[in-house]
């Protein structure tokens, strides 16, 4: 996935796009999806944009996924 000097900034953005690829195959909206997991849709809004988030919401997001 990533090679050399990995940016933290370049890996939160990654996280953002493959959290997003996940969401959108499920056909899901940012607020459905929050609704969901019972965040706010600007928590998920901030993950995909590879924003400042916590790793409990990012765990959580991808149990909810089945991704881990």
């Amino acid at each position: 996935m990533f090679e050399g000097n990995v940016k933290i900034k370049d890996l939160k953005e990654e996280i953002g796009l493959l959290v997003k690829s996940y969401r959108k195959r499920d056909k899901l909206s940012r607020k459905e999806l929050a609704e969901q997991l019972i965040v706010s849709r600007i928590t998920i809004q901030n993950l995909e944009s590879g924003m400042n988030f916590t790793i409990d919401t990012l765990l959580k997001v991808l149990q909810h996924f089945d991704a881990m």
